[in-house]
């Protein structure tokens, strides 16, 4: 069984690419799959020994309407047709692959049973869809709107029947929020844009809490990227993804209960994306090269994989632990 998956995909044509890793950054093989434009700001889903994907398809139609689902085991791929196009995110839970997109300003929400392929689907009117997460129970939405020139950003939630349960207000958080992450009952929401100043990036970390219904923010007074909840802290990805031109991260591990610094560091290279691989942190940098660094406060690096790229044009989209 891999460790990783990592998508290499190209924006107007297809096919892209899935390497399997080890947790030494060895290579197992891949997969290709006929598909354009995977990836990207949104994490792939794991469920059940599958890896999900939802493919936007080639840039400027954006007209792929399939979900992909392939076995860990034997790499097996099986699509799935959906109705909505311009789809970009995925979520999975008991059974089912959900997948978001928007079209027209209006966004869409696909429930897909992968034991017999039955598509339901939920419209959100008039809202920008970011993401979508799941747990055993609920799904949830990030959303925005802009009302007479002014930002809105919200989290809705819903049951797995995709009845509507509650919305929350994320106006103090920002927006874009591409990669919430739920742990140990909460949800870390690191959102990339400012609702007061859409030409600024957000520094405040939104913390929902599940049984609480309560929202709780952090100014962390520096760009969220992203965060990872591990077992001993919040690790925090500091930085602005668009800025390719950047040379250094800073990354930094909080404590859970009072939010401050455990101990912190500057990555020298600009990250991107990064996830918890066994007791280590795995980041991908902007030249698509991975990272393997420790999580014992000193983020030593052990060992890094510079991918050379298989396709043309191609680039490492994203990545996921499996």
């Amino acid at each position: 069984m891999p460790a990783l998956a990592v998508i290499e995909t190209r924006p107007h044509v297809a096919p892209s690419r899935i390497h399997w890793l080890d947790s030494d950054l060895e290579a197992l093989g891949s997969t290709e799959i006929n598909h354009a434009a995977v990836g990207d700001y949104s994490r792939p889903a794991v469920m059940d020994g599958k890896l999900l994907l939802a493919p936007t398809g080639p840039t400027g139609r954006n007209d792929d309407k399939t979900v992909l689902s392939i076995e860990l085991d034997d790499f097996r791929v099986t699509e799935y047709a959906l109705d909505a196009a311009n789809n970009y995110c995925i979520a999975a839970a008991e059974g089912h692959a959900f997948i978001g997109g928007n079209l027209n300003l209006s966004s869409h929400i696909s429930k897909v049973n992968l034991a017999n392929g039955d598509v339901q689907s939920l419209t959100l009117s008039k809202l920008i869809l970011d993401s979508i997460i799941s747990d055993a129970s609920n799904l949830y939405a990030f959303a925005w709107e802009d009302i007479n020139g002014a930002v809105r950003s919200s989290l809705h939630i819903y049951d797995l029947d995709l009845n509507a349960i509650s919305c929350v207000s994320l106006d103090a958080c920002g927006y874009c929020a591409f990669r919430p992450r739920i742990f140990d009952n909460g949800i870390f929401i690191p959102s990339w844009t400012s609702t007061t100043n859409q030409n600024s990036r957000s520094s405040t970390l939104g913390v929902y809490g599940i049984s609480s219904r309560a929202l709780e923010t952090v100014e962390l007074k520096k760009p969220i990227l992203e965060t990872i909840p591990a077992d001993n802290g919040l690790i925090i990805i500091h930085g602005d993804i668009h800025q390719t031109s950047s040379t250094r991260t800073e990354a930094a591990l909080l404590d859970y209960e009072t939010w401050s610094v455990k101990s912190e560091s500057t990555l020298p290279y600009h990250a991107v994306q990064a996830e918890i691989l066994d007791n280590e942190l795995c980041v991908l940098d902007s030249s698509d090269r991975l990272h393997l660094v420790s999580l014992d406060g000193q983020w030593s690096e052990r060992l890094s994989l510079a991918f050379t790229p298989s396709l043309d044009d191609s680039h490492i989209s994203s990545f996921i632990a499996i």
